[in-house]
């Protein structure tokens, strides 16, 4: 179903954005939001299958469209990275793909049943062209950090938003996460990766006093841990 659904919006996408008049780098991916869950919700209309669907009340609510299909829920989560800007390409996609803190939530309301339709595009003299469109498992999207000896999600220190792999892994098709398990696995690593990054970060920030308080909390977590570990 994913691979003819891309078929129908790589023909009927483009369409919409004519109709829309969308030439905005800035807003043209919420504007064409409500455009794909139109497009969704008429291609399974066309397919007679039945379904539920209920649209994201606001941009920043997950998923942008809850599916339901024979009493199984899908999270489909709407991305659209430009590629190429007034002449200029770039190497991959800007776009946030949820947070380390929300994954576990969310995988825990659906499991593997979050899917990203993830959008391609360019914007040359405020005319808005579809390069390729993307369906798959959202983590099926997201980059790779590699620490010394573990694979780390790609993500931004400062909020812990999980960021996406480049163009080239797009097409093709790297994926650096194959499983929700992997995934899974790289959230825990990543999440520890981040809090040891954030603290030695801001260590420099802190006085002889304050360090030596750190000094002291650390002492007394690792003979506790120590303790832990002998019985």
């Amino acid at each position: 179903m994913l691979k003819n659904l891309r078929k129908f919006l790589l023909t009927q996408l483009p369409i919409k954005i004519s109709q829309g008049n969308y030439s905005s780098y800035s807003t043209f991916g919420k504007d064409i939001e409500d455009d794909i869950s139109d497009l969704i919700e008429q291609y399974l209309t066309q397919k007679n299958i039945t379904y539920r669907a209920i649209r994201a009340e606001t941009k920043n609510d997950f998923p942008d469209l809850e599916l339901t299909l024979k009493n199984t829920s899908f999270a489909i989560e709407y991305k659209s990275g430009c590629y190429e800007k007034e002449g200029k390409k770039s190497s991959g996609p800007a776009n946030d793909l949820g947070t380390l803190n929300s994954f576990p939530s969310h995988i825990k309301e659906f499991g593997d049943r979050i899917i990203c339709i993830y959008l391609k595009y360019s914007i040359n003299q405020n005319i808005i062209k579809i390069d390729d469109i993307y369906i798959d498992n959202i983590y099926k999207f997201v980059g790779k950090n590699k620490d010394k000896h573990k694979l780390i999600l790609k993500y931004r220190l400062k909020d812990g938003n999980l960021r996406p792999k480049n163009w080239n892994d797009f097409d093709n098709q790297t994926y650096y996460f194959k499983t929700l398990d992997s995934f899974k696995n790289a959230l825990a690593l990543t999440n520890i990766h981040r809090s040891r990054q954030l603290t030695l970060n801001n260590l420099e920030k802190l006085n002889l006093k304050e360090l030596l308080e750190c000094k002291r909390k650390i002492n007394l977590l690792i003979s506790s841990k120590k303790k832990k570990k002998h019985t």
